[in-house]
């Protein structure tokens, strides 16, 4: 995982990962995904919300701000570039409580007690089963995770579905993994949290994005 830390440190240049993720079109799954697992699970006002992993943020030009302003909300990345293009793309939205934090999902130094913790398209490039032990300690309630499945021919989870766009051509030669969805309930489990819910949306390729709600057992 450590060559994967620096590529998403140090290589890709955020306006070449947004451009990547505009052609395969899963910005607007995911912020789909993430508006019908709040419209279903709705936290309580003013709860708190960590978008871990949070990348650049171009989700949320496809995700109404009404979705997230009853909430107080912190977004984190390793990469504090792609902090900065979040906090510009969500300034915009006025009514948005929000801060940013560079921080590790594998081995986060945020205090507990987030009413709800997402991760976006995050496990695929980081040791999961560490990233899953964060989001679970850093959670008092629930987590919402969303993963990538593709057709069995393909196992990797950044294909060239269109052709890579500059720093993305690393891709070529680096080959993040799928999560399977039966080990990920699993893991889940271990730490305490029952799987509550499962909505999907196809993408290109006979891609599917894959929304997971977990709520912590009693």
């Amino acid at each position: 995982m450590t060559r994967l830390r620096e590529v998403w440190t140090k290589a890709i240049r955020p306006e070449d990962y947004d451009v990547h993720m505009a052609l395969a079109g899963q910005a607007q799954a995911n912020a789909q995904l993430v508006t019908d697992w709040l419209s279903s699970n709705p936290p309580n006002s003013d709860s708190t919300i960590l978008f871990a992993g949070a990348g650049t943020g171009q989700m949320f030009d496809f995700l109404s701000p009404q979705v997230l302003s009853p909430y107080r909300v912190t977004f984190t990345d390793i990469n504090s570039d792609y902090l900065k293009c979040l906090e510009s793309r969500v300034k915009s939205k006025a009514q948005l409580r929000f801060r940013t934090l560079v921080d590790d999902i594998e081995r986060s130094q945020l205090p507990a007690g987030f009413t709800l913790v997402v991760a976006v398209l995050v496990l695929e490039h980081v040791d999961w089963h560490l990233a899953v032990a964060s989001l679970c300690r850093l959670s008092s309630d629930s987590v919402f995770v969303i993963i990538q499945e593709n057709p069995p021919q393909s196992t990797t989870a950044v294909t060239e579905s269109q052709p890579f766009i500059g720093t993305m051509r690393i891709f070529r030669d680096i080959h993040p993994m799928l999560v399977n969805r039966e080990e990920l309930v699993q893991e889940f489990d271990h730490h305490g949290f029952h799987m509550v819910y499962s909505s999907e949306k196809p993408v290109l390729c006979e891609k599917k994005i894959v929304g997971l709600g977990f709520t912590k057992n009693c």
